[in-house]
């Protein structure tokens, strides 16, 4: 009989540090727009199918190139139930479609390199995005390696 005690200790204790982990996994998504966020990774070019059926029409589509920075972790974004776009939440995100504007335009330089990236997180709306999530940058800068 003791045995049967100590195995359902040990059972009981595995569940509670599994809802820990559970727990400050969740706490630790992050917020969509206007909550600012800054990610790490590696700024990288694709390729997808655009207009005029975003890969309905493989043979007639345009191809849209964009940039997206490659995540050096995946992340998980909390849904907004107030918002009209950001009403789902993300999980396992590896990479967001990056957005700059020309008030804040890519430099070439930061292509393939490291670098830490400050904006606002949206969901995808349209066939233009091509990452569930996307972020609207507002500084980008290089890391050393």
């Amino acid at each position: 009989m003791p045995y049967i005690n100590q195995c359902g200790r040990i059972t009981a204790i595995a569940i509670w540090l599994s809802f820990l982990l559970w727990q400050s996994a969740a706490a630790a998504c992050l917020k969509y727009e206007p909550a600012s966020v800054t990610l790490g990774g590696t700024i990288a070019t694709r390729t997808a199918f655009g207009p005029p059926n975003y890969g309905g029409d493989p043979k007639h589509d345009s191809r849209e190139h964009y940039l997206v920075l490659v995540l050096e972790k995946p992340i998980c974004v909390d849904a907004d139930p107030k918002s009209n776009l950001n009403y789902e939440s993300a999980t396992g995100v590896t990479a967001v479609q990056l957005i700059y504007f020309d008030k804040y335009p890519f430099l070439k330089e930061w292509l393939n390199k490291h670098v830490a990236v400050t904006g606002t997180l949206i969901a995808a709306e349209i066939g233009h995005h091509h990452t569930p999530v996307l972020i609207q940058v507002t500084e980008t800068r290089p890391v050393p390696n």
